[in-house]
C-alpha cells in the first residue's frame, strides 16, 4: 500500500482556526483515506519552527532524509503555503522531493498533484504564496510602528526589570521594583565602581542573585542588560528588519522607530 506523509506548518502569526495544525492533519488524512493510502504517525510532520529559510529547519530536514530511505511515497499538505513562502526554498525543495527523489507531492487547498501539473504551475502557486506572505509582513511592520508611535510597547516580552501592562489603553512598561534594584546595581558596578562584565557576573553568582532565567549568570546576560536602551527611557520597536533572498540572507536597521517614554529605571 502507499504510504502517505503528512507535513503542517504552525504559523508564528495569528492565522484563522481552520489553519491550526489539528486542523491541517483532519484535511490531510481524510484526503489520504479517500485516496486509499496509509498514513501514520511516525510520517506525521509538524513543523513548529520560524524563520523563511525553510532548509534549515528540523521537520523539513528529517522529511528529506525519511524520503530518502522511501518511508513514504506521497507527501501531503494542506496548502502549498505550509510548503514554504519563499520561492527559490519551494521550487528548490520540489525538485528534490519530485525529482530527485520521485515523491508525490499533494496540496490540497492549491488542487496540486505533481503527477499531474508541471512545474509551472507550482511556481505560479509559490509566487502568489510569496507575494501575500511578504503583504502580510508588510501590514504587521505598520501596524507594529503605528502603535509604537501612539506610546505602546510592542515587544513580545518585557526587558529584565520591568513588568508589561496595560494603563490608559496602552500597553507600557512599569519597573518591577526587585529587579530594578538588579539592574541599577549593575550599572553602579559598571560606571561608578568601573567593574567589568566578568566580574560583574562573578559578583551576582557569588551573591545568589537570580538571573532573568534563574540560572546563574552569563556574561551575555549582563552585555544585553547594559546595551539595552529601555533601561535610559527609550522604547524602540522594529530595530532590525529580516531581509531574505534565495542567494543572501542578512539583518538591516531599515525601519527603526523611536519612542520616548517615562518608565527608564534611571535615578
Amino acid at each position: 500500500m502507499i504510504k502517505a506523509a503528512i507535513y503542517v506548518r504552525v504559523s508564528t502569526t495569528k492565522d484563522s482556526q481552520k489553519d491550526s495544525p489539528e486542523h491541517q492533519i483532519s484535511a490531510c488524512k481524510h484526503y489520504a483515506e479517500d485516496m486509499g493510502w496509509e498514513t501514520g504517525e511516525d510520517i506525521v510532520y509538524e513543523d513548529r519552527e520560524s524563520g523563511a529559510n525553510i532548509t534549515d529547519r528540523q521537520a523539513i530536514q528529517q522529511v528529506v532524509r525519511d524520503a530518502q530511505r522511501g518511508a513514504f511515497q506521497v507527501i501531503i499538505f494542506a496548502a502549498l503555503s505550509r510548503f514554504a513562502r519563499d520561492i527559490g526554498d519551494s521550487i528548490s525543495l520540489k525538485r528534490k522531493m519530485v525529482n530527485a527523489l520521485n515523491i508525490r507531492l499533494i496540496s490540497i487547498d492549491d488542487h496540486y498533484d505533481s503527477d499531474r501539473d508541471d512545474e509551472m504551475l507550482f511556481s505560479i502557486i509559490s509566487s502568489v504564496n510569496q507575494s501575500v506572505s511578504e503583504q502580510i509582513s508588510r501590514s504587521s511592520r505598520r501596524g507594529k510602528r503605528e502603535s509604537a508611535l501612539k506610546g505602546n510597547f510592542t515587544g513580545s516580552r518585557a526587558p529584565y526589570g520591568y513588568n508589561r501592562e496595560i494603563r490608559h489603553g496602552l500597553k507600557v512598561l512599569v519597573p518591577n521594583e526587585q529587579q530594578a534594584a538588579v539592574v541599577r546595581g549593575i550599572y553602579q558596578l559598571y560606571t561608578a565602581n568601573k567593574m567589568g562584565e566578568k566580574a560583574i557576573v562573578k559578583y551576582l553568582n557569588d551573591k545568589g542573585i537570580p538571573s532573568p532565567k534563574d540560572v546563574t549568570w552569563g556574561i551575555t546576560t549582563v552585555q544585553r542588560i547594559l546595551q539595552n536602551e529601555a533601561y535610559i527611557g527609550k522604547n524602540r520597536s522594529s530595530k532590525y528588519e529580516t531581509k531574505t533572498s534565495t542567494i543572501h540572507r542578512n539583518m538591516s536597521r531599515n525601519g527603526d522607530v523611536q519612542v520616548m517614554m517615562t518608565f527608564g529605571l534611571q535615578q
